[in-house]
């Protein structure tokens, strides 16, 4: 079966997500790997209609990263997003809960992406998200109770309820 290019831009947005790249050269030895056939011009074209961009990784180098405000959009707008929403579905690490604040702690670089689906979850018990790197800073209502909004995150993050720290 031939690949198409939503196959190429989803396995794109996988070795970003997945990896440290840090050249178009490793995206495309990637790519080959995965049995894509593409140039150099249309894996640039590609780059730049996901939005990916190279940012420093706060280590003196720089690595290919999504734009956060991106990845909900393409996920709703690919085909099965199999994969994809797979990593993000399983990205979290572990929930901790003081008073009316709750610090979720994800993969790196996938906190601002979960950040964006709980605000857009409009959990009742659920002010607002402050996201970092990979921890997210979820602020709750004082009438919130912590299994409701376990429960609440858990619609995103199924695996979220065995990730909470007592």
């Amino acid at each position: 079966m031939a690949k198409g290019k939503n196959d190429r831009l989803m396995a794109i947005r996988m070795i970003i997500a997945t990896r440290d790249i840090s050249s178009q050269d490793e995206i495309l030895g990637e790519l080959k790997k995965r049995g894509f056939s593409l140039t150099q011009a249309t894996l640039s074209r590609d780059i730049k209609e996901l939005q990916i961009a190279k940012v420093p990784d706060g280590r003196g180098n720089y690595r290919y990263r999504i734009a956060p405000n991106t990845v909900m959009r393409q996920a709703s707008q690919a085909e099965p997003l199999n994969t994809g929403s797979d990593l993000i579905r399983n990205c979290a690490l572990s929930l901790e809960f003081s008073g009316q604040i709750a610090v979720l702690k994800t993969r790196p670089g996938y906190a601002s992406v979960v950040a964006d689906m709980v605000d857009k979850s409009q959990n009742d018990g659920i002010m607002g998200t402050l996201a970092g790197d990979d921890t997210v800073l979820i602020i709750l209502r004082s009438t919130a109770q912590k299994q409701d909004v376990v429960y609440g995150l858990s619609r995103m993050l199924p695996n979220i309820g065995s990730k909470v720290i007592e």
